[in-house]
Protein backbone atom coordinates (compact mmCIF):
# COMPACT_ATOMS: atom_id res chain seq x y z
CA UNK A 1 0.00 0.00 0.00
CA UNK A 2 1.63 3.60 -0.81
CA UNK A 3 1.59 6.39 1.49
CA UNK A 4 -0.83 8.84 0.94
CA UNK A 5 0.07 11.83 -0.74
CA UNK A 6 -1.87 13.95 1.15
CA UNK A 7 -0.10 17.73 1.60
CA UNK A 8 -0.90 18.05 5.08
CA UNK A 9 0.13 14.61 6.61
CA UNK A 10 3.19 15.27 5.23
CA UNK A 11 3.39 18.38 6.95
CA UNK A 12 3.43 17.07 10.08
CA UNK A 13 6.08 14.45 9.16
CA UNK A 14 10.05 14.76 10.01
CA UNK A 15 11.85 15.46 6.74
CA UNK A 16 13.99 12.10 7.55
CA UNK A 17 10.95 10.41 7.18
CA UNK A 18 9.85 11.88 4.42
CA UNK A 19 13.18 10.64 2.83
CA UNK A 20 12.84 7.16 4.23
CA UNK A 21 9.79 6.86 2.65
CA UNK A 22 10.48 8.21 -0.71
CA UNK A 23 12.78 5.41 -1.21
CA UNK A 24 10.22 3.22 -0.80
CA UNK A 25 7.38 4.07 -2.60
CA UNK A 26 6.71 3.91 -6.44
CA UNK A 27 4.34 5.88 -6.43
CA UNK A 28 5.75 8.92 -8.79
CA UNK A 29 2.76 11.40 -7.51
CA UNK A 30 3.96 10.45 -3.63
CA UNK A 31 7.67 11.17 -4.86
CA UNK A 32 6.54 14.41 -6.13
CA UNK A 33 4.46 15.81 -2.93
CA UNK A 34 7.32 14.60 -0.88
CA UNK A 35 9.88 16.71 -3.46
CA UNK A 36 7.64 19.71 -2.90
CA UNK A 37 7.56 18.78 1.31
CA UNK A 38 11.57 18.70 1.55
CA UNK A 39 12.06 22.02 -0.87
CA UNK A 40 9.88 24.14 0.52
CA UNK A 41 12.03 26.26 1.94
CA UNK A 42 15.05 25.94 -0.91
CA UNK A 43 16.30 29.07 -1.97
CA UNK A 44 18.89 28.32 -4.02
CA UNK A 45 20.80 25.45 -6.18
CA UNK A 46 22.94 24.26 -2.86
CA UNK A 47 19.24 24.02 -0.66
CA UNK A 48 18.33 21.55 -3.97
CA UNK A 49 21.13 19.14 -4.31
CA UNK A 50 21.11 18.63 -0.66
CA UNK A 51 17.84 16.22 -1.93
CA UNK A 52 19.86 14.94 -4.47
CA UNK A 53 19.57 11.42 -3.75
CA UNK A 54 15.63 11.83 -3.43
CA UNK A 55 15.93 13.83 -6.78
CA UNK A 56 17.49 10.80 -9.00
CA UNK A 57 15.85 8.19 -6.84
CA UNK A 58 12.26 9.76 -8.13
CA UNK A 59 13.77 10.27 -12.01
CA UNK A 60 14.36 6.33 -12.05
CA UNK A 61 10.73 5.88 -10.78
CA UNK A 62 9.58 8.23 -13.75
CA UNK A 63 11.63 5.78 -16.03
CA UNK A 64 10.22 2.90 -14.48
CA UNK A 65 6.83 4.17 -14.91
CA UNK A 66 7.69 5.45 -18.54
CA UNK A 67 9.03 2.19 -19.87
CA UNK A 68 6.46 0.06 -17.88
CA UNK A 69 3.45 1.53 -20.53
CA UNK A 70 5.64 -0.03 -23.72
CA UNK A 71 3.99 -3.39 -24.20
CA UNK A 72 6.95 -4.99 -25.25
CA UNK A 73 10.83 -4.02 -25.00
CA UNK A 74 11.69 -1.60 -27.48
CA UNK A 75 14.93 -1.36 -29.26
CA UNK A 76 16.51 2.15 -28.74
CA UNK A 77 13.76 3.49 -26.72
CA UNK A 78 16.59 4.11 -23.80
CA UNK A 79 18.44 6.51 -26.22
CA UNK A 80 15.25 8.24 -27.25
CA UNK A 81 14.11 9.05 -23.32
CA UNK A 82 17.53 10.35 -22.50
CA UNK A 83 17.85 12.33 -25.89
CA UNK A 84 14.73 14.30 -24.67
CA UNK A 85 15.63 14.76 -21.32
CA UNK A 86 19.70 16.50 -22.50
CA UNK A 87 17.29 18.61 -24.83
CA UNK A 88 14.74 19.54 -21.97
CA UNK A 89 15.44 22.81 -21.29
CA UNK A 90 14.09 23.74 -24.79
CA UNK A 91 10.51 21.57 -23.66
CA UNK A 92 10.22 23.24 -20.50
CA UNK A 93 9.22 26.63 -19.66
CA UNK A 94 11.12 27.61 -16.71
CA UNK A 95 10.91 30.30 -14.72
CA UNK A 96 13.72 32.85 -15.86
CA UNK A 97 15.72 35.07 -13.61
CA UNK A 98 15.09 38.70 -13.78
CA UNK A 99 17.53 41.16 -12.44
CA UNK A 100 16.38 44.10 -10.37
CA UNK A 101 16.30 47.09 -12.37
CA UNK A 102 19.12 50.13 -10.86
CA UNK A 103 16.19 52.59 -9.11
CA UNK A 104 16.69 55.80 -11.10
CA UNK A 105 16.98 59.34 -9.24
CA UNK A 106 13.58 60.79 -8.79
CA UNK A 107 13.90 64.38 -8.06
CA UNK A 108 14.17 67.01 -10.63
CA UNK A 109 17.09 68.65 -11.12
CA UNK A 110 16.35 72.31 -9.76
CA UNK A 111 19.18 74.34 -9.46
CA UNK A 112 21.59 74.70 -12.28
CA UNK A 113 24.19 77.29 -11.04
CA UNK A 114 27.82 76.62 -9.67
CA UNK A 115 27.46 75.86 -6.26
CA UNK A 116 31.26 74.94 -5.82
CA UNK A 117 32.90 78.16 -5.11
CA UNK A 118 32.99 78.13 -1.51
CA UNK A 119 34.87 75.98 0.98
CA UNK A 120 34.28 72.23 1.61
CA UNK A 121 33.34 71.48 5.15
CA UNK A 122 34.70 68.28 4.71
CA UNK A 123 38.38 70.38 4.55
CA UNK A 124 37.99 72.02 7.26
CA UNK A 125 35.83 74.87 5.94
CA UNK A 126 32.70 75.45 5.16
CA UNK A 127 30.30 76.17 2.41
CA UNK A 128 26.29 77.96 2.70
CA UNK A 129 25.46 75.68 -0.39
CA UNK A 130 25.50 71.70 -0.81
CA UNK A 131 24.31 69.35 -3.57
CA UNK A 132 21.03 69.28 -1.42
CA UNK A 133 20.29 72.79 -3.64
CA UNK A 134 20.29 70.93 -6.59
CA UNK A 135 17.25 69.38 -6.29
CA UNK A 136 15.51 71.83 -4.28
CA UNK A 137 15.76 70.88 -0.66
CA UNK A 138 14.41 73.73 0.96
CA UNK A 139 13.33 73.86 4.85
CA UNK A 140 11.44 76.98 7.04
CA UNK A 141 8.35 78.33 7.87
CA UNK A 142 7.45 80.01 4.29
CA UNK A 143 8.57 77.83 1.28
CA UNK A 144 9.90 74.63 3.43
CA UNK A 145 9.24 71.48 2.40
CA UNK A 146 7.07 69.01 4.58
CA UNK A 147 8.72 66.43 7.25
CA UNK A 148 7.68 63.70 5.38
CA UNK A 149 9.20 65.03 1.76
CA UNK A 150 12.38 66.52 3.51
CA UNK A 151 12.89 62.77 5.37
CA UNK A 152 12.24 60.45 2.17
CA UNK A 153 14.30 63.11 0.11
CA UNK A 154 17.38 62.69 2.29
CA UNK A 155 16.98 58.98 2.56
CA UNK A 156 17.14 58.35 -1.17
CA UNK A 157 20.21 60.71 -0.73
CA UNK A 158 21.49 58.86 1.32
CA UNK A 159 20.97 55.66 -0.31
CA UNK A 160 20.73 56.30 -3.87
CA UNK A 161 23.36 56.78 -6.89
CA UNK A 162 23.47 60.54 -7.42
CA UNK A 163 23.19 62.07 -11.07
CA UNK A 164 26.58 62.95 -12.57
CA UNK A 165 26.28 66.76 -11.63
CA UNK A 166 26.88 66.10 -7.94
CA UNK A 167 30.22 64.30 -8.58
CA UNK A 168 31.25 67.15 -10.84
CA UNK A 169 30.44 69.95 -8.61
CA UNK A 170 31.60 68.60 -5.58
CA UNK A 171 33.89 66.03 -6.30
CA UNK A 172 34.79 62.78 -3.42
CA UNK A 173 32.49 64.65 -1.27
CA UNK A 174 29.37 62.50 -1.04
CA UNK A 175 31.79 58.86 -1.67
CA UNK A 176 28.95 55.70 -2.17
CA UNK A 177 25.43 55.43 -1.48
CA UNK A 178 25.21 54.27 2.05
CA UNK A 179 27.98 55.11 3.18
CA UNK A 180 29.76 56.79 5.81
CA UNK A 181 31.50 59.77 3.94
CA UNK A 182 28.07 60.59 3.06
CA UNK A 183 26.04 60.42 5.54
CA UNK A 184 29.00 62.23 7.07
CA UNK A 185 28.80 65.04 4.24
CA UNK A 186 25.14 65.36 4.78
CA UNK A 187 24.84 65.53 8.56
CA UNK A 188 27.73 68.18 8.87
CA UNK A 189 26.09 70.63 6.19
CA UNK A 190 22.90 70.39 8.36
CA UNK A 191 24.57 70.95 11.88
CA UNK A 192 27.01 73.37 10.21
CA UNK A 193 24.39 75.47 8.27
CA UNK A 194 21.56 75.33 11.19
CA UNK A 195 24.63 76.62 13.62
CA UNK A 196 25.30 79.69 11.07
CA UNK A 197 21.63 80.50 10.96
CA UNK A 198 21.54 80.54 15.07
CA UNK A 199 24.42 82.86 15.20
CA UNK A 200 23.20 85.30 12.35
CA UNK A 201 19.82 85.48 14.02
CA UNK A 202 18.44 82.54 16.21
CA UNK A 203 14.62 84.71 15.96
CA UNK A 204 13.82 84.97 12.44
CA UNK A 205 15.86 81.81 11.67
CA UNK A 206 13.96 79.49 14.61
CA UNK A 207 11.76 77.33 11.95
CA UNK A 208 14.32 76.81 9.63
CA UNK A 209 16.98 75.45 12.67
CA UNK A 210 13.64 73.88 13.77
CA UNK A 211 13.85 71.91 10.35
CA UNK A 212 17.89 71.17 10.08
CA UNK A 213 17.62 70.04 13.74
CA UNK A 214 14.66 67.63 13.14
CA UNK A 215 16.09 66.44 9.68
CA UNK A 216 19.85 65.99 11.31
CA UNK A 217 17.80 63.75 14.11
CA UNK A 218 16.32 61.50 11.51
CA UNK A 219 19.31 60.81 9.79
CA UNK A 220 21.57 60.10 12.99
CA UNK A 221 18.50 57.33 14.39
CA UNK A 222 18.16 56.17 10.76
CA UNK A 223 21.25 55.51 9.41
CA UNK A 224 23.65 56.46 12.08
CA UNK A 225 22.43 54.36 14.70
CA UNK A 226 20.20 52.02 12.81
CA UNK A 227 22.38 50.95 9.70
CA UNK A 228 25.79 51.96 11.73
CA UNK A 229 26.98 54.09 9.61
CA UNK A 230 29.46 55.63 12.41
CA UNK A 231 31.98 58.06 12.58
CA UNK A 232 33.42 60.16 15.39
CA UNK A 233 31.93 62.81 16.39
CA UNK A 234 28.45 63.22 15.28
CA UNK A 235 27.93 66.57 13.97
CA UNK A 236 25.84 68.68 16.86
CA UNK A 237 24.00 72.37 16.20
CA UNK A 238 25.67 75.25 18.48
CA UNK A 239 23.20 76.80 20.59
CA UNK A 240 23.62 80.26 21.36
Amino acid sequence: MEPTTGKKLLQRIHDDDISALLHESQDLSFHFSALAELLRDAENLDDVTDYEEEIDETIVVFLRKLIGVLPREISGFYDYVFNLLDNHDARIDCPKEVEEPIPTWPWPLVETKDLSSSKSFLSGGFREQSALKFFGYTVGKTNGWPKKKRQEFLSDFIEMELPAIVEKTFPNEYGEPNSTTRLRAVACFLANIASLAIRRNPIANRYAVDDWTSDLNFLRVKYYEGRGLKFQPWPEVEKV
